[in-house]
């Protein structure tokens, strides 16, 4: 038996099936049209939400900043050091007990 007369040979009872649940058949059609259905939506909105972010964050410009893990540069223009934050507390609450 080849592979080709074996699908021919089960296509009669599965259309005989079929036939004889007509409303389980309506249903099961019905199923995998509204869950084809609710993934394209779900994709498509997925889509657009993206496509919005991206058109916020594009008109906002190019004066942004980026905030990266790292050492800083010191050599970048505009850099100022910043005071640790245990040194900053210190000076605070030096004040006053003090």
């Amino acid at each position: 038996m080849t592979g080709d007369r074996f699908i021919f040979l089960a296509i009669g009872p599965v259309l005989d099936g079929l036939r004889a649940y007509p409303l389980r058949t309506a249903l099961s059609i019905f199923g995998v049209v509204i869950g084809v259905t609710s993934l394209v939506a779900t994709l498509a909105i997925g889509a657009g939400a993206s496509e919005n972010a991206t058109e916020g964050i594009r008109e906002l410009g190019a004066n942004l900043l980026f905030v990266r893990p790292g050492k800083p540069v010191l050599d970048m223009p505009g850099w100022e050091m910043s005071i640790p934050l245990n040194s900053a507390m210190r000076r605070h609450w030096g004040r006053f007990r003090g």
